[in-house]
């Protein structure tokens, strides 16, 4: 495994892949995948993380949900990257305002947990990155795919994590101004 097991706050990034209006409806629990990936954007913001996002074919997709949209404004984050690669890592618009972030420690949400994430992990793994899926905030269409997105990714060396536990990794200490702007999106 590359990398940290546990998330650095000080070299940790947000990506948000593809969680895109026409694309939603068929993923399975895409309501839930929506509400988790606002709550690791509110997260981030709160702690000061970077936010990056990208959608996939927006003529063919639309553009990202409005509920995740408006959390990444109120971020200052709502500046998608499109891309038409399914791994983000692979178009060089991404890759460049990935790199100038100069993170190591990234973690992923969105849609296709064994497609655009997939493909945007391993990439990122083999550049070095450590890299933690927030299972939670994931999806696909049929959730066998989604398992064996995960079970490859893990398979890898991508550390699989949810939304509460990689919030408390990025805050760390209850008695921190971060746990106390964070403490409303953990409930």
């Amino acid at each position: 495994m590359v990398g940290n097991y546990m998330i650095d706050p000080a070299h940790a990034s947000l990506l948000v892949v593809d969680i895109q209006e026409k694309l939603l409806p068929v993923i399975h629990n895409g309501a839930a995948v929506v509400e988790r990936a606002v709550k690791m954007v509110n997260i981030a913001r709160v702690l000061d993380v970077p936010i990056l996002v990208t959608e996939q074919y927006v003529t063919g997709l639309g553009p990202t949900v409005q509920p995740l949209r408006d959390a990444l404004a109120a971020a200052d984050a709502y500046r998608p990257i499109e891309k038409l690669r399914f791994s983000a890592l692979a178009d060089a618009p991404f890759k460049r305002a990935f790199d100038a972030l100069k993170r190591r420690d990234l973690l992923v949400v969105g849609i296709e947990t064994h497609i655009c994430v997939l493909q945007t992990c391993l990439d990122a793994i083999s550049c070095g990155y450590s890299v933690h899926v927030i299972d939670d905030a994931t999806g696909s269409r049929n959730p066998e795919e989604k398992a064996r997105g995960l079970q490859r990714l893990t398979l890898i060396g991508a550390i699989v994590s949810s939304v509460e536990m990689a919030s408390y990794e990025l805050i760390r200490e209850a008695r921190t101004p971060g746990f106390a702007a964070a403490r409303p999106y953990l409930l």
